[in-house]
């Protein structure tokens, strides 16, 4: 079910992280320049908003996909790096509080892939 609204927190919410991120990080640019709400848009159409349980951020699903395709990971290896790699959670835009908490799970992104 998609409602619209964030259960997880996103990368701003960790307050108590003051971290200069690098501009030129290649995780940063894609963040930074992608058009998330019209790719966000069209992917609302797939999720029914009145049935079923909520869904995962869709950012975190596509930039998790996204970031598996350019670095030729696994499903293990991109929900492994989402625990520990902050720039991997600035393109997913989810805290680091709920990334090493496992808000997804490998199994997640195999019925998601194109």
């Amino acid at each position: 079910m998609y409602n619209g609204e964030r259960l997880q927190r996103n990368f701003q919410d960790a307050f108590w992280l003051k971290v200069e991120m690098d501009k030129n990080h290649l995780f940063v640019k894609i963040a930074d320049n992608f058009n998330w709400d019209k790719v966000l848009g069209e992917l609302k159409k797939f999720y029914c908003s009145n049935n079923g349980r909520s869904t995962i951020s869709t950012r975190l699903k596509v930039g998790l996909l996204i970031a598996k395709h350019l670095k030729k990971w696994s499903d293990v290896e991109v929900t492994e790096q989402l625990r520990e790699n902050l720039y991997l959670q600035y393109l997913c835009d989810i805290s680091p509080e709920d990334a090493t908490r496992g808000v997804i799970n490998e199994s997640s992104l195999t019925y998601f892939s194109p």
